[in-house]
């Protein structure tokens, strides 16, 4: 059996691979799973990109790959939905998914930081000195219509519903 995933330092799906199998490690209550998943997929056979990673399962290099669940579906992949509690989706798991914890490097900075777990959340916005503001506004409306929300489903990404705005007193009248 060959999986893999994406580089942790190139791309977010990458380091979130890694919580995933430390969070499942947890969940499981499978001491050591983190390590063995590890081992089983050295760096070599890491990708540095998601189209890396998806030609490699497309041309049969890899029996899996640990991706987005909207990648799998736009792909056509067959997948494993994994539990809410590992799966980086649900706000309501915020808390056990701080347990984990991978370190990613900055090559061309000479840095490092620590990427903590966290649920994975969009947001859309449209500054205010956005040139087309017309435009911008008529986009954010389609994306939160039935419409927006149902491409967005269709495409396998989890729908903003119902939106949430971080600042009320400044939702413009156009999305009220």
């Amino acid at each position: 059996m060959v999986y893999s995933h994406t580089n942790p330092d190139l791309d977010p799906a990458g380091y979130r691979a890694l919580m995933v199998w430390q969070l499942a490690e947890k969940y499981y209550k499978k001491a050591g799973l983190y390590e063995k998943l590890i081992a089983g997929c050295p760096e070599e056979k890491v990708y540095d990109s998601a189209s890396d990673l998806i030609a490699a399962l497309k041309d049969g290099k890899l029996d899996y790959a640990f991706e987005y669940l909207s990648v799998a579906q736009q792909n056509g992949f067959k997948y494993v939905a994994l539990p809410e509690a590992i799966n980086l989706s649900s706000l309501k798991q915020a808390e056990f998914y701080k347990n984990a914890k991978v370190l990613t490097a900055d090559a061309a900075k000479g840095t490092k930081a620590e990427q903590t777990g966290q649920p994975i959340i969009y947001a859309l916005t449209v500054p205010s000195n956005a040139p087309n503001r017309g435009l911008a506004m008529d986009f954010v409306k389609l994306v939160l219509s039935k419409e927006g929300q149902d491409i967005m489903s269709n495409a396998g990404q989890i729908p903003i519903v119902p939106p949430e705005f971080n600042n009320p007193a400044r939702v413009p009248s156009e999305l009220k």
